[in-house]
């Protein structure tokens, strides 16, 4: 299993989206965790819910077994920083996100 295109660290800006996916090559079921300041640390499960910022992405290839996941996660917060995980049932793969604060500066002033 691995990260496609990996960044280590990752930096997303403050309301920007966290892409990032991973593959194997085997026929199993991948899944996404978290470990964030949200989840005090310990691995949480992300789950995509209608309506939320959350989203999942999974492609299986057959007969070869080929299996990708993607997490979108959007509107990325500060408290949103820590390590995600993809994980299957023997193995997992992990990338730390750094998310950079960012504000917008207005181009004119408007007094």
């Amino acid at each position: 299993m691995e990260i496609v295109k990996p960044y280590h660290p990752l930096y997303v800006k403050s309301g920007d989206a966290l892409t990032v996916s991973c593959e194997t090559s085997d026929r199993v079921e991948l899944r996404w965790l978290q470990q964030t300041p949200l989840t005090d640390w310990s691995d949480r499960s992300i789950q995509a819910l209608p309506g939320s910022r959350v989203v999942l992405q999974s492609f299986r290839e057959d007969p070869s077994g080929f299996t990708r996941s993607t997490l979108i996660m959007r509107n990325m917060s500060l408290s949103d920083r820590g390590t995600y995980i993809c994980k299957d049932d023997t193995s997992n793969y992990a990338v730390w996100v750094t998310v950079l604060y960012s504000e917008f500066t207005p181009l004119c002033n408007l007094s």
